[in-house]
């Protein structure tokens, strides 16, 4: 079957490039990613972005900021639970491109404030478990590996 490959890069909390090798808080797991609506294909027009790279997160999030900017379709109001607490949520229609896979996903997006944050999403594990995460520290190998039917 055939399989596109997404790239994992490091950066620090700032957004600058870091790597694999640095303290924790210092090398983030992040994804080049574009928020946009599920079946739009004009995705240059919404600019890039990165996303977190979190298997801690069931589901994907967004800044409330990204959302309006793309009017995504609301689908209905929840509960976000975190080491921080709970807090009330909206979840939309959305879609994650990464244009080193050329891969764009329909998918559902929650909103979500992150404050003093590097990155305006988070894929969560829903998902991430479309593929396979490859974090090869030994090997040096960072990836995501999604399945093509």
């Amino acid at each position: 079957m055939p399989t596109k490959v997404v790239p994992i890069r490091f950066v620090d909390h700032l957004g600058n490039p870091s790597g694999p090798d640095h303290d924790v808080r210092m090398a983030i797991p992040v994804f080049d990613v574009t928020l946009c609506a599920p079946t739009d294909f004009t995705i240059a027009a919404q600019g890039n972005g990165i996303a977190l790279v979190d298997t801690g997160a069931d589901s994907n999030h967004a800044t409330p900021e990204s959302i309006r900017s793309l009017s995504l379709h609301r689908l209905y109001d929840g509960e976000t639970h975190s080491v921080h607490g709970t807090v009330a949520s909206t979840a939309y229609s959305g879609g994650l491109y990464f244009p080193s896979a050329q891969l764009l996903i329909s998918t559902e997006i929650t909103s979500d404030v992150f404050r003093n944050r590097c990155y305006s999403v988070i894929v969560g594990r829903r998902t991430l478990e479309m593929g396979c995460l490859v974090m090869d520290y030994p090997n040096r190998i960072f990836e995501w590996r999604v399945p093509i039917p």
